[in-house]
């Protein structure tokens, strides 16, 4: 239909190039001719032009309404291509869910068939079973008739030969009446069992009629579905150029809208890089400032011991001087008292020896009189284990919470509400897929896409962070909210009721949802998981 259309264009414009010729042809003689010839020309000449511009005019208007209806032609063929396309999204919807609609029939039927299957032949089994018991029982009886010879139970104890005799008779009556009792009890049971099943089987049987009755009529209306997207099929495929063109411009944005998201998630992991990178660093930076610090109080603390071992050991000479010279003196004292010549020389000997032993001994040399040793001075504790740790803490509770909030997300896959409240169609799939009979025209859906009721919101899946707001052409608003390392997106919103950086709770309000171009009788909602920068089939995560 569009190449017809184009055709007809073309052979439009080059009509009215046709027409506009003689009137171009006119205006160059009169601009070339020479002012008497151009006189006479204008005289003779001056009824055809004015006819001749007249019918250009009416064949010009006539082209532009041509032109006009042809766009006008266009124009409604690319609508009717894309509601015929939206509609056969529908319709695909509609024959999946009758397929699995049909699916589950036909696997009840199937269930129901194995169950009458069962109950016969248990009912089969329990009658055989009755049957036994009873010829059991008639055969007992017969043969205790026999064995009485018609008989009361009275006449048959007291006919026994003895008393001995007479007791097992009565004991063979109470059991044989026991046995009875059991049996007749067995029997009734065996019957109630055997009505139960028998019962049950009419109901199984009644429930496979109506199943097989839904099965037949869900085939029906999917023959009938299938009916229906044939034809569709045949009206698009009439318009194939549009509806490549259609497709095509669908592709674009949705490329569009996948790069955008792929660029935030970049962003976003490239600015948790460097933060982490950055709070690695202040913490390496820490701890060497750290270690540093405890590097400079042990050497702090060694110069302080080395200094009072100084001082012990300078107090501990001058110590052991006093004591060498009060006993010094003392000798000197007794040795006078003994002698009075002998003194003087051995006091002059001594202390030259005294003098000349000291400066030979070492500086700072402990003194062999002196064993005792001033005590040590009472080491300073280094610096307490609290004040370096916990440096990377920061780091590690920014990669905590990213891995808390990503496991959570994670366990709820299959388990999520739906990105909207109310009807919710799926009107095209996740993923790369053709069309119906029209193998070459693909299209490869990011996420997907669902009608809704008219004004309905779109809803957070899930709590997160909202990490970006964007205007995509072919999906309205768009809005990002991150769950760790898990990114939600919701496409086609018309007013946006939240920004960059609001913290949302599951089910808090998107924003409201733009009515469809092609129906505003409901809307639409775009709807994609992502997993870092891997793209995720949303059927797989919502309930």
């Amino acid at each position: 239909m569009l190449h017809l259309l184009n055709k007809r264009i073309t052979v439009i414009f080059l009509a009215a190039a046709m027409l506009f010729a003689p009137a171009a042809e006119i205006y160059a003689q009169k601009s070339k001719g020479k002012k008497g010839q151009a006189a006479a020309s204008k005289n003779s000449s001056r009824p055809a032009t004015k006819e001749s511009v007249n019918d250009v005019k009416k064949q010009q208007g006539a082209v532009q309404k041509e032109i006009a209806s042809t766009r006008a032609q266009i124009k409604e063929n690319e609508q009717a291509v894309r509601k015929g396309l939206a509609e056969l999204n529908v319709l695909q919807g509609e024959i999946a869910d009758g397929k699995k609609k049909l699916d589950d029939a036909s696997r009840q039927v199937r269930d129901l068939s194995e169950k009458i299957t069962v109950v016969e032949h248990d009912i089969a089994k329990e009658e055989g079973e009755l049957k036994k018991l009873r010829e059991e029982y008639l055969k007992a009886v017969k043969k205790m008739r026999v064995k009485r010879k018609s008989a009361s139970t009275l006449s048959f104890i007291f006919s026994s030969k003895n008393f001995s005799e007479a007791m097992r008779r009565m004991r063979y009556l109470r059991e044989f009446s026991g046995w009875r009792d059991r049996q007749s009890d067995k029997i009734g049971a065996k019957v109630a069992s055997l009505k139960s099943q028998k019962e049950l089987l009419a109901k199984t049987k009644s429930d496979k009629d109506v199943a097989l009755a839904e099965e037949s009529k869900l085939q029906a209306r999917l023959q009938s579905q299938y009916k229906e997207q044939d034809a569709m099929v045949v009206k698009l495929k009439a318009n194939g150029d549009a509806l490549r063109k259609y497709l095509a411009q669908k592709q674009a944005e949705a490329n569009t809208l996948k790069n955008r998201v792929a660029a935030l998630i970049a962003e976003e992991q490239r600015k948790a890089e460097e933060q982490r990178k950055a709070r690695e660093e202040a913490a390496r930076k820490a701890e060497q400032q750290r270690k540093e610090q405890l590097a400079r109080e042990e050497a702090n603390r060694k110069a302080a011991e080395a200094k009072a071992q100084r001082e012990r050991e300078i107090a501990a000479q001058s110590k052991a001087d006093a004591e060498k010279k009060k006993k010094a003196e003392a000798d000197a004292k007794k040795q006078s008292a003994s002698t009075k010549e002998k003194p003087k020389k051995e006091d002059s000997k001594n202390s030259s020896k005294y003098a000349e032993a000291r400066k030979r001994r070492p500086r700072g040399q402990k003194d062999q009189a002196s064993d005792k040793v001033a005590p040590k001075a009472p080491e300073k504790p280094a610096v307490s284990p609290s004040k370096g740790e916990n440096v990377n803490k920061p780091s590690d509770d920014a990669k905590k919470n990213v891995a808390q909030a990503a496991s959570s997300f994670a366990q709820m896959r299959g388990a999520l509400p739906r990105p909207v409240a109310g009807a919710f169609r799926i009107t095209s799939q996740f993923g790369r897929h053709s069309l119906p009979d029209l193998p070459n025209v693909m299209y490869d859906n990011p996420g997907i896409d669902a009608e809704v009721s008219a004004g309905a919101s779109a809803q957070a899946v899930y709590g997160g962070k909202v990490s970006g707001v964007y205007m995509v052409p072919g999906y309205s608003t768009v809005v990002i909210v991150n769950h760790g390392n898990y990114y939600t997106v919701y496409g086609n919103i018309q007013n946006a009721s939240v920004k960059v950086g609001d913290t949302v709770k599951q089910g808090q309000n998107l924003g409201k949802l733009a009515p469809s171009d092609d129906d505003t009788s409901h809307s639409s909602i775009h709807f994609e998981v992502w997993h870092n920068r891997d793209k995720m089939n949303p059927t797989e995560w919502i309930r």
